[in-house]
């Protein structure tokens, strides 16, 4: 008979912690699902965040560690978009974040930013609407121009980063069809309306998840070999509503186990690819982890989050 190599659950559960049903009082204190750096980062490197709000919450404590975050220089007003000042650039779905990485790779090969950008523009009456942005306030043409080549300035960075923080967010999508393109964030605007009744509503599947993140690194490695990429799942429920026709926690969990997935196999799969356990982190705290509101993280909780995280990365 063979000799049996692989442990049994009732072994892993007795020798490993990360295996225990019960979780240790603090899980920010144990190695709970903290694997082994497959690289090291240097203190204040630049470091790229692209995906949800929870990068957002992620750059600004990483920046109060000394990290360069481009990210962090960019704002609009706001009567452009209500929340944090960077916020209107959330890239809420893999989709999205393949979308305007194509966007920044294609000036980066030579495109000029005129030809890359105006597919994303819609006109309505009281001026443009930018779809590949997290809010739809219409602006004046003039500014989105001048928007769009800040956003520029912010995006080139990615080239040029020590390593990415790309966050997870949502699966659940809507797709432009005369365009081709995703739009930025559910296009529930009064000023979409128009364009509803060619929008279409897509729930991409794991294989079509995974492809268009691993696509959407290797556009910054054709340019930025060198990038190190950290993966995370945000824990943050989707803003308004899922649409997929389950309840809202249904979805949720549906969503997320999904991303994780992805997540894992993107890592598996691609060298110098991390995955870092803040979604687990964060539901491992429970009912403290969450502000009042019930949907965003306290920022005590992120803080130990990345104090975590750098105690295994920084070299």
């Amino acid at each position: 008979m063979a000799t049996r190599s692989r442990p049994t659950f009732a072994e892993m559960t007795e020798h490993y912690p990360g295996c225990q049903w019960s979780l240790p009082e603090d899980v920010f204190l144990s190695d709970l699902g903290i694997a082994e750096p497959s690289f090291k980062l240097q203190p204040g490197c630049m470091v790229f965040t692209v995906g949800s709000c929870f990068a957002r919450e992620i750059e600004e404590k990483l920046q109060q560690r000394g990290f360069v975050v481009p990210m962090m220089n960019f704002g609009v007003p706001k009567e452009e978009y209500l929340f944090r000042p960077n916020g209107i650039l959330n890239r809420y779905t893999v989709s999205n974040i393949e979308q305007t990485f194509t966007w920044a790779e294609s000036i980066k090969r030579g495109c000029s930013l005129v030809e890359a950008t105006e597919p994303f523009f819609l006109p309505v009456e009281s001026g443009t609407v930018d779809m590949d942005l997290a809010g739809f306030a219409p602006v004046s043409e003039e500014r989105a121009w001048e928007r769009r080549k800040e956003m520029w300035a912010v995006w080139r960075c990615a080239f040029e980063a020590d390593f990415i923080v790309m966050t997870l967010g949502q699966h659940e999508t809507w797709l432009f069809e005369p365009r081709d393109r995703f739009w930025g964030n559910t296009p529930a605007h009064r000023e979409c309306a128009p364009f509803w009744s060619q929008t279409l509503f897509m729930r991409p599947s794991f294989a079509e998840l995974l492809a268009a993140a691993e696509r959407a690194i290797n556009l910054i490695r054709d340019h930025n070999p060198g990038a190190a990429f950290i993966v995370t799942v945000s824990p943050v429920p989707a803003d308004h509503r899922y649409f997929g026709g389950r309840d809202a926690l249904t979805s949720y969990w549906w969503s997320k186990s999904l991303l994780r997935a992805v997540a894992a196999a993107l890592c598996e799969k691609l060298e110098r690819t991390d995955y870092f356990p803040a979604f687990e982190l964060v539901h491992a705290g429970g009912r403290a982890s969450w502000r009042e509101d019930g949907v965003h993280v306290r920022p005590s909780v992120v803080r130990r989050i990345i104090d975590r995280l750098l105690e295994g990365y920084l070299e």
